[in-house]
């Protein structure tokens, strides 16, 4: 059965990220940042099995991900040392492309789905100047994510996605980081098998829901 609570939320979210803008701790002016990024993880069925009820083993999977942010600038370094830390809820919104390394068939367009999120960072924000035995000063964040989103199938697949990251500051507008989430596609799961030409993607195949485990790293800029 399509899981219509995700579907519901996700719409939800979308109208809060829609009509709030980011929360800082000290209300500092926000600007656009674009992220561009891959993704490389292992994925796999929720109960290790196909429609047949026979094994699935785990694949890899691949993703590309263009996403867009409004936050506040870095924070401004302490003079002439010492340390700054910061908060922010950060709305974002992200345009990804997800392939499935099925080695049940090597056809690319039955394995590949575009797809769209819809979240939030919860963030912790820090800023150092000459600190340490080296004195290095750097600038970056901690944070928290959510997202939910659906595929670009003929189903639009829902999905939800949870990760955990950190940035580093290269000046003052472009930065670099990783993170490590899981993604969730709640795909249906056929009660009979329908047969099709050639093997798809989990979710295209009726194999049920699929999860998979995904580090990702990215460069940003501010605009």
């Amino acid at each position: 059965m399509r899981m219509q609570p995700v579907t519901r939320a996700s719409a939800a979210l979308l109208a809060v990220v829609a009509s709030a803008g980011p929360v800082a701790a000290d209300d500092a002016p926000t600007a656009m940042f674009l992220n561009v990024g891959g993704s490389i993880g292992v994925g796999t069925t929720v109960d290790g099995k196909d429609t047949l009820g026979r094994d699935y083993d785990p694949e890899g999977t691949l993703a590309a991900r263009l996403t867009a942010s409004w936050e506040p600038p870095p924070l401004p370094y302490k003079e002439p040392k010492g340390y700054r830390v910061g908060g922010a809820i950060i709305p974002e919104v992200t345009l990804g492309y997800l392939r499935v390394a099925d080695r049940r068939t090597g056809d690319v367009e039955g394995n590949t789905d575009a797809f769209v999120t819809v979240g939030g960072r919860l963030e912790a924000q820090l800023s150092q100047r000459r600190m340490g035995l080296l004195e290095v000063s750097a600038r970056g964040g901690l944070y928290l994510a959510g997202r939910v989103g659906a595929l670009t199938d003929a189903d639009h697949t829902p999905l939800l996605e949870l990760a955990v990251g950190e940035y580093v500051y290269l000046g003052d507008r472009v930065r670099i980081g990783g993170e490590f989430g899981w993604q969730r596609i709640f795909g249906e799961q056929y009660q009979t098998f329908v047969d099709t030409p050639v093997a798809r993607a989990p979710w295209r195949d009726g194999d049920g829901q699929y999860m998979s485990f995904h580090a990702t790293v990215y460069v940003g800029w501010r605009l």
